[in-house]
């Protein structure tokens, strides 16, 4: 397995978080993606992609490109044979202003790039046969391009305040900018398309999954859950099976022995 990633462009800093490049096999057939706070623009370079539904099903194809917005639950990928693309990551609120498309229309899905970047359909052609680091400079000359604004930045400031403590309260965090709630409401939805209160609930999990202790002894699900921010144990077993489609022992399983690249990219090799 190939993989190459790096930060931003100065200029992109306050939108991206960083351009990677993978070239291997799949893992395996299928892949669940877990909630993430942050938006994907992928270029394909290998055969389609499709996103799988409920039903087992294929729904959509992704050949040439495609954006994953915040996703307040998982989302099954059928994955090709040979993973190649190159990728950027998005702060949550950072491709507002890149696209024409409310970004509430980028959450709960996975649209094709062309649809959300206008002129990224060809970056498939372009960037084929590209060594790893020129693929991630031609993927940012092609976004830096692009005509953008600056993000609004309260929330810039409410992201980074959530990040930094989930279970902050979402109220008094904007009266702390001097707002109603109900705007800041708005803000989030408007550019990052889901409200403060579920992408706090995104971070608490991607956060929690992230800093699992995967060397050594486990602790029982009952130690890791006291020492988070999750209620109790039951409701901590809810809300992880709602947001992954797994148990935790399930999750623990498959994870505890790949690692923890993939934590949020969970490869399972069917769908039963």
């Amino acid at each position: 397995m190939q993989y190459f990633e790096r930060p931003p462009a100065p200029q992109l800093a306050p939108y991206v978080r960083k351009l990677w490049f993978l070239r291997g096999p799949r893992p395996a057939r299928y892949e669940k993606i877990l909630p993430l706070p942050f938006v994907h623009f992928i270029v394909n370079l290998s055969d389609p992609y499709w996103v799988v539904g409920p039903d087992g099903d294929r729904h959509t194809e992704l050949a040439a490109g495609f954006v994953s917005g915040i996703q307040p639950r998982y989302v099954v990928i059928e994955d090709p044979e040979v993973l190649h693309h190159v990728g950027i990551e998005f702060q949550p609120y950072g491709i507002r202003d890149f696209t024409a498309l409310p970004v509430a229309a980028l959450t709960t899905t996975v649209r094709a790039g062309g649809d959300v970047l206008p002129g990224s359909d060809g970056l498939r052609e372009h960037l084929a046969g590209c060594a790893a680091e020129h693929a991630c400079d031609r993927l940012e000359q092609f976004i830096l391009a692009l005509p953008r604004s600056k993000p609004d930045p309260r929330v810039v400031a409410a992201c980074r305040r959530i990040d930094a403590d989930s279970d902050l309260d979402i109220a008094s965090l904007a009266t702390d900018f001097g707002i109603a709630h109900r705007t800041l409401i708005e803000l989030f939805r408007r550019y990052c398309g889901i409200a403060p209160k579920a992408y706090a609930d995104v971070v608490r999990l991607h956060q929690f999954l992230n800093a699992l202790p995967l060397d050594g002894r486990t602790p029982t699900w009952t130690e890791l859950v006291a020492s988070s921010s999750y209620y109790d144990q039951s409701h901590f077993i809810a809300t992880f099976k709602r947001f992954t489609g797994f148990t935790p022992a399930r999750y623990l399983d498959i994870v505890g022995r790949l690692g923890h690249d993939y934590a949020s990219f969970v490869p399972i090799g069917d769908l039963g």
